[in-house]
């Protein structure tokens, strides 16, 4: 309790750490990966590649972290209520979005070797962005409506936080499909 938000980032890092540890244990991958055939290039490639989903992803893991510690000492407990009953309606999208992230990602594998398979992915990504913002102007006024019926007494004022937290869960959607 000493290190405050140090010591709940170790112990976030440590149970990834650990995490993947039993994973490798438990499918032994490790017996797969030649030190000779790893390559500088791919890597840099990679990283490239993964440069926006890591920051997204740092973003998204420390509002996560931080927002129990921090809005209760700046806003108080209250408030920290008010903003956790905001993201309940958020985890809504973000699973309807995981569950399209999860078919691209066989699509992707499925045409790996497609001549045209930068087009279709642009057109994809196009269409992604299209229904994504579509998708929030249908949902937002409905949520809205609905809103009073879920949610009472102070906790009403978290309907504020409502369009950002959407549009939060479609630019890391929309980051997570580059």
């Amino acid at each position: 309790f000493v290190l405050g938000v140090r010591a709940l980032m170790i112990s976030y890092s440590v149970s990834r750490l650990v995490t993947v540890l039993v994973i490798e244990a438990m499918l032994g991958l490790r017996h797969d990966v030649r030190l000779r055939q790893f390559s500088p290039a791919v890597l840099r490639e990679v990283m490239r590649y993964a440069k926006n989903l890591i920051i997204a992803t740092t973003a998204w893991k420390l509002l996560g972290l931080c927002s129990p510690l921090i809005i209760p000492m700046l806003l108080g407990y209250a408030a920290n209520g008010v903003y956790s009953v905001a993201m309940r309606f958020q985890a809504v999208f973000s699973t309807i979005t995981l569950v399209y992230n999860m078919s691209w990602q066989e699509e992707i594998i499925r045409r790996a070797e497609d001549a045209n398979k930068e087009q279709v992915f642009n057109d994809i990504y196009k269409l992604l962005l299209r229904l994504c913002f579509g998708a929030m102007l249908m949902v937002l006024p409905v949520t809205y409506v609905i809103y009073p019926w879920f949610v009472r007494g102070e906790y009403l004022e978290s309907i504020a936080y409502i369009p950002m937290i959407y549009l939060e869960c479609i630019f890391s959607t929309l980051v997570s499909h580059i």
